[in-house]
């Protein structure tokens, strides 16, 4: 099963967000690329969340953003977790799965892009960590 963290369902598209754990919904397709389902997300750490994916059985995680510990979960889960450079649609998202261009998020994407977006050490962040 393939996870994509989404913000919104505009008609029958879903618009992808770039928290892991801000995400309002987790479109789930399967390996034809077939929605399966759309989760609420009703998490509040990138735990519990990551838990709950592995748990629901995803080997495919695709992101930008996510903390420590949802990575180190799942990562430890085998789950495959790409990034993925931007904000687009979910089907482009599975095109550019099946074409091999997104990369494998590393433990080094995750130290680098951790809390960039924050303007100091004191903010707290939602994204899992």
């Amino acid at each position: 099963m393939i996870a994509i963290p989404v913000a919104r369902r505009d008609g029958g598209v879903l618009k992808n967000v770039n928290l892991f754990t801000k995400a309002r919904l987790i479109a789930l397709f399967n390996e034809q690329d077939e929605l399966v389902e759309v989760l609420e997300n009703s998490h509040t750490s990138g735990k519990t969340l990551a838990l709950e994916l592995i748990e629901m059985g995803v080997k495919t995680l695709i992101t930008n953003h996510m903390g420590q510990t949802p990575y180190q979960l799942l990562t430890a889960a085998g789950v495959t977790i790409l990034f993925r450079p931007g904000s687009t649609e979910t089907g482009e998202l599975l095109q550019l799965l099946r074409s091999n261009a997104l990369d494998p998020m590393t433990a080094d994407m995750v130290h680098s892009s951790k809390h960039q977006h924050h303007a100091g050490d004191n903010h707290s962040c939602d994204c899992g960590s």
